[in-house]
């Protein structure tokens, strides 16, 4: 992940954080937040064809589950993790985000996610039937094998790998040339 991708993961969380205990005047659950980022990774897929942060999940039977941030919590100015026991944490806002970070199209689905999800009455298993509902990747890579890496291509319907290419819709193009460019850096 790129210093500028780790910088725009930071400011969300704080965000998330932030907003969330705002509006439902208690901490982020870390369940919660693995949702949140969820959507707007799955969402970005959909809508762009890449995602907004780019995080690994896996298909986990609560929904899906940002692997590397479930195992080593990320450290800033920002936030920080409360431990809560049972590999449960709350996410507490200690600084301010910078929005400038993002477009104003995720800066919109950001806010509309925390006024359904920041609601004081959302309880996080309902957070994580949403997301079993709204993210198809997560449903297919589970009913295939539990636990297992969620490719984000099973956002898309049928198997575009052997797609035609001029069936492709402009997502999935896009996300075509997302998937290249991180194979790329990923050979160094």
């Amino acid at each position: 992940m790129s210093e500028f991708q780790k910088k725009r993961l930071e400011h969300a969380i704080c965000y998330f954080a932030r907003e969330f205990q705002r509006r439902a005047k208690r901490p982020l659950p870390s369940m919660g937040l693995w949702k949140l980022l969820a959507f707007m990774d799955f969402w970005g897929v959909k809508e762009f064809g890449r995602p907004v942060f780019g995080l690994a999940y896996l298909a986990w039977k609560m929904g899906p589950v940002p692997i590397d941030i479930y195992n080593n919590h990320p450290q800033s100015p920002l936030f920080q993790f409360k431990d809560k026991g049972e590999n449960r944490f709350d996410i507490i806002p200690t600084g301010v985000p910078d929005m400038d970070h993002f477009s104003g199209i995720e800066k919109e689905k950001m806010g509309h996610l925390i006024e359904i999800y920041g609601d004081p009455s959302m309880k996080t298993g309902l957070m994580s039937e949403a997301s079993h509902q709204s993210i198809q990747a997560w449903r297919r890579a589970y009913s295939e094998k539990p636990n297992q890496p969620i490719d984000y291509k099973l956002e898309f319907s049928g198997d575009i790998d052997t797609k035609p290419e001029n069936m492709l819709t402009p997502e999935e193009e896009e996300f075509f040339f997302w998937r290249g460019a991180q194979r790329l850096n990923e050979a160094g």
